[in-house]
């Protein structure tokens, strides 16, 4: 089988999963996952953003990488590239799909906080942190769209001087961007500091010069934990900057290992961040999406035991089928999609 095939195969066969019927492959929670996913994108005009949509969201400004991969993996399939791998006609629609790629999650997150903003009763502080927090998506964007349109793709620092004024712009967007986006993690989406009392006039000099402390109110054991988050999510945060350029930014290192290794460590900082960030909104009902602090206990199973009854096949549904039946029907349609394609493009 031509080498092309495989990682095609994989794709197939994830799509078809992915649209299996009632009884296969966690339908549940495929059902709510694509809900979730058509809620963030009519954000501005659908219904109010739940903090789910909003969690979700968030982890998809992480995923940018992977989206650009997705887009060049239609683009080479589709385009019949893949018939001809050597050739370099497929790099000058990606370079142009890219950037938009890169950019549309930031944009979900500017929508989803432009439809919170609204939502929001009138004169509350409320209104403030939303369009605060727009401004950082707002950020992110304008670092994305200053890289495509000024075709910015690497850092040269050796050469910073012969940089040309666009350049240095974008550069600056980046940093600001980049810092703007770790003091909002550390105070609103973590929480991580509180102020403390006003100091009396023999107290020590540190508290005198800087009245603040980590939060008292944990859930992790361990202090050392959370100063780990604090220090290592500012070196996620610089990896973070160069997945949202749309393009490798490192001079003389390759584009696939820049990219790849960058994503990777975004990726374990974003495995960190939803941590804490479910802890503090857990705790403290920080972005007010509960009209109670205390969550209570859930009692009534009913839920529950249809989500058991669904799994076990036993929910009365005469059509419900296997997991494992679904996924041989799976690969058979796989394998013959394959064979089509192999045979028309041979």
């Amino acid at each position: 089988m031509p080498f092309y095939l495989y990682p095609l195969a994989l794709v197939l066969f994830a799509l078809i999963a992915c649209v299996s019927p009632k009884g296969s492959f966690h339908f549940k929670s495929r059902r709510f996952f694509l809900s979730t996913l058509a809620r963030i994108v009519v954000a501005p005009f659908g219904p109010e953003v739940r903090f789910v949509e909003n969690y979700i969201a968030d982890v998809l400004t992480s995923m940018t990488v992977f989206l650009r991969d997705v887009d060049y993996a239609a683009q080479f399939y589709l385009s019949g590239a893949f018939a001809s791998p050597d050739s370099e006609s497929l790099d000058a629609s990606y370079w142009l799909t890219a950037p938009l790629i890169t950019a549309i999650p930031s944009w979900f997150r500017l929508q989803q906080c432009i439809r919170r903003f609204y939502d929001a009763p009138r004169g509350a502080t409320e209104r403030r942190v939303h369009l605060a927090n727009a401004f950082k998506y707002l950020l992110s964007l304008a670092a994305t769209t200053s890289a495509a349109v000024g075709n910015y793709s690497t850092l040269d620092f050796r050469n910073i001087s012969t940089w040309e004024p666009g350049k240095a712009l974008w550069f600056a967007v980046l940093v600001l961007s980049t810092a703007y986006a770790y003091i909002w993690d550390l105070t609103m989406d973590w929480g991580l500091l509180e102020r403390m009392p006003a100091p009396s006039a023999g107290a020590p000099l540190r508290a005198q010069l800087f009245p603040w402390r980590l939060r008292e109110h944990r859930i992790y054991p361990s202090r050392t934990f959370y100063l780990w988050a604090a220090a290592s999510n500012l070196l996620g945060r610089l990896a973070w900057a160069f997945t949202i350029t749309p393009h490798g930014v490192f001079e003389g290192v390759p584009r696939g290992i820049s990219t790849t290794a960058m994503a990777i460590i975004e990726i374990l900082r974003r495995a960190q961040w939803s941590l804490l960030r479910i802890e503090y909104e857990y705790t403290s009902n920080a972005a007010h999406y509960r009209s109670v602090n205390d969550v209570p206990m859930m009692l009534n199973t009913e839920g529950y035991v249809g989500f058991a009854m669904e799994r076990s096949g036993k929910n009365g549904s005469r059509w419900s089928l296997s997991g494992a039946t679904v996924a041989v029907l799976n690969g058979i349609v796989t394998l013959t999609a394959l064979m089509i394609i192999h045979y028309k493009w041979t």
